[in-house]
């Protein structure tokens, strides 16, 4: 009898810690998970950003720049970054239409441009060259807390604007076939008070201490 008592005793305690674990795991899905996953931008009903890329983003900005944007600025970032992930997706879209690309090699070489020590006319030779270069762009991104394929959407996103800017004739130009490109797309822009809430939450908590005054 006594040892019968003591398997449902065991079997109940075991059914308490498993349900706290259940309640623990759903509370910290929806406060930490969910939230990261709401959509905010979509083109064509496809989602191409979410609250946790959008707040990623503004951080790889700020890190790429070195400076964070102070709180006066801050308030702008998300509607600035949606905005720049639906230009970037539209040209994406639109660029092999009109002959127009970023290869691997074109990033590579706008890498080079900017992180080979004397790229212009650097007389050592090529492997110390190619060293030098993977030194000092790794060492940009592990000092900036940033990754490659981060780094790189951002130099895609440049080459691509100027690539347009140079096929469209002009800035002026690129601003409004983007407009009409919107016009023609269905697109969707998602940053409503949660997601704004949510999403300067979390850039303000990757930032240092010093960077929040």
């Amino acid at each position: 009898m006594g040892a019968r008592r003591g398997v449902f005793a065991l079997a109940a305690t075991l059914l308490g810690i498993a349900l706290v674990g259940l309640v623990l795991g759903l509370s910290y899905y929806r406060e930490v998970v969910a939230p990261a996953r709401e959509w905010v931008v979509r083109i064509d009903g496809q989602t191409v950003m979410t609250t946790g890329e959008l707040a990623r983003a503004i951080v790889v900005r700020d890190l790429i720049s070195g400076n964070p944007s102070p709180e006066s600025e801050l308030g702008r970032a998300p509607f600035v970054m949606s905005d720049a992930r639906v230009d970037l997706e539209l040209m994406r879209a639109a660029a092999p239409a009109m002959g127009l690309a970023v290869t691997d090699g074109d990033l590579d070489a706008k890498l080079r441009e900017r992180f080979q020590p004397g790229a212009s006319g650097d007389t050592a030779a090529g492997g110390e060259v190619d060293r030098l270069f993977r030194e000092a762009y790794i060492r940009f991104l592990t000092e900036r807390g940033i990754d490659d394929g981060e780094y790189r959407q951002f130099v895609e996103a440049d080459i691509l604007r100027e690539r347009f800017i140079d096929a469209l004739g002009g800035f002026q130009e690129l601003e409004d076939w983007l407009a009409d490109e919107r016009d023609e797309r269905v697109v969707d822009v998602r940053v409503g008070s949660e997601e704004y809430a949510w999403v300067l939450d979390e850039v303000r908590s990757s930032r240092p201490v010093t960077g929040r005054e």
